[in-house]
């Protein structure tokens, strides 16, 4: 050989067949609800990011998805309503509060195996239902709720393991319905009573709760020994019971009511069997 003439064939031109494929699309591009509820799903497809410029709901309630909140979800910048009860989620990632700061108005995650919230979700300024029930949370990090959150009407964090609810809740102008029941809690947040003003139901029963403060009780009253509930502000359902503060007030009762006459006792098992026969006032755990 001469060894000239460049040694091989000339670099191919560039075909059809290069060029990386577009990324998969929904059959339904303008499609603004979907409810994949009660499938075996472990995940969700990347192309549901597709959706971001159309869906507004997705409901994916009593599935088995595993792991961090899918990653295509936080692309579906219009979306409004995401619930995701009942999975196997484990993280909700910082991103959801940036991404979606502007449209969200429905979370719903209650049970997953879910142990801190990010205090990105702060900045869900538009949201007006949290619900993260039934979970393994510990601690809401300040400002959830917060401030920021000012549309917020309904939060849900019963049956976790909180020891407190962060003071920031009291910052919350909006907030109508509060459920923190069978927790761990301790005490109320100073302010609570007369700063969230719109108040209309709070259940709290079911924690350690030792002592009520002033602010609470010139607002709401003491508890009734018998039902646990306080009953002063007539516009506001007020749950206590099963806290050390209603059963020393329970033993209290009982303890005075065993010296009673026989006369008074008829009289008292009089009023308790027409009390029996009213609807109960709040429900322990009830679902947003």
């Amino acid at each position: 050989g001469d060894g000239g003439g460049g040694g091989g064939a000339p670099p191919r031109s560039p075909s059809l067949d290069d060029t990386p494929p577009p990324p998969p699309r929904m059959a339904c591009p303008d499609l603004r609800e979907l409810n994949v509820g009660r499938n075996p799903l472990t995940s969700l497809p990347d192309e549901l990011s597709s959706l971001s410029g159309s869906l507004t709901s997705l409901w994916c309630d009593d599935c088995s998805i595993r792991g961090p909140l899918p990653e295509c979800v936080l692309r579906l910048e219009r979306l409004e309503t995401l619930r995701m009860s009942n999975n196997d989620i484990d993280r909700i990632p910082p991103a959801l509060g940036r991404r979606l700061s502007s449209s969200l108005r429905v979370l719903c995650v209650d049970g997953n195996r879910i142990s801190s919230l990010p205090q990105e979700l702060s900045l869900l300024e538009r949201l007006e239902i949290l619900n993260v029930r039934k979970n393994g949370i510990e601690r809401l990090p300040h400002g959830v709720p917060g401030r920021a959150m000012r549309r917020l009407r309904v939060f849900h964090a019963s049956s976790n393991a909180l020891r407190e609810l962060p003071s920031s809740l009291t910052e919350c102008p909006s907030i109508e319905t509060v459920y923190a029941n069978a927790n761990r809690i301790e005490r109320v947040p100073g302010g609570l009573a007369s700063k969230l003003i719109g108040l209309k139901k709070i259940n709290l029963s079911t924690n350690r709760i030792e002592v009520l403060d002033e602010d609470f009780l010139s607002r709401f009253g003491a508890p009734e020994a018998k039902s646990g509930l306080c009953q002063k502000d007539s516009d506001c359902n007020v749950n206590i019971d099963q806290n050390p503060v209603v059963e020393r007030a329970r033993s209290s009762s009982s303890s005075s009511s065993s010296q009673t006459s026989p006369r008074a006792e008829r009289s008292s098992a009089a009023a308790a069997a027409a009390v029996s026969m009213e609807p109960t006032p709040m429900d322990v755990d009830v679902s947003a």
